[in-house]
């Protein structure tokens, strides 16, 4: 889990040095999530972040 948290914050220091925005989806359903992006069952999705740019 610990990993997951230094995976985002370089994820966040990547995208503001890109000139993007980041952020992260605090709460999700995680066995829908893995149907969906066809996630291994031995896998669990800990996290979901949202890179783009600013609207407007």
């Amino acid at each position: 889990m610990f990993e997951a948290g230094h995976i985002a914050q370089n994820i966040f220091l990547m995208a503001e040095a890109l000139n993007l925005k980041a952020g992260i989806v605090g709460a999700f359903q995680d066995e829908r999530i893995g149907q969906v992006m066809q996630i291994p069952i031995a896998h669990e999705p800990l996290l979901i972040m949202t890179v783009g740019q600013e609207l407007g």
